[in-house]
């Protein structure tokens, strides 16, 4: 994940602009449909984070996820 972040940054000098969904796909750990299908849902359930669905759904763990939102932020 940490190549896909590096990736997305302009030179190492600003943060990166890719959102969750992104880094899990280009991770390998989910297909761009059933991001589609999360944000779907989110757009017409109720608002859940794109994150909470695809765990709900089982696609992914709570664990890839943590992972991928701290490759998003630096942490």
């Amino acid at each position: 994940m940490e190549r896909v972040i590096e990736k997305k940054t302009r030179n190492g000098k600003t943060k990166p602009l890719i959102r969750v969904g992104d880094i899990l796909i280009e991770a390998g750990l989910v297909t761009r449909k059933q991001v589609e299908e999360a944000l779907h849902e989110q757009r017409t359930g109720k608002r859940k984070r794109i994150g909470l669905i695809l765990i709900e759904r089982g696609v992914i763990t709570e664990d890839q996820l943590l992972e991928a939102l701290a490759q998003k932020f630096g942490l």
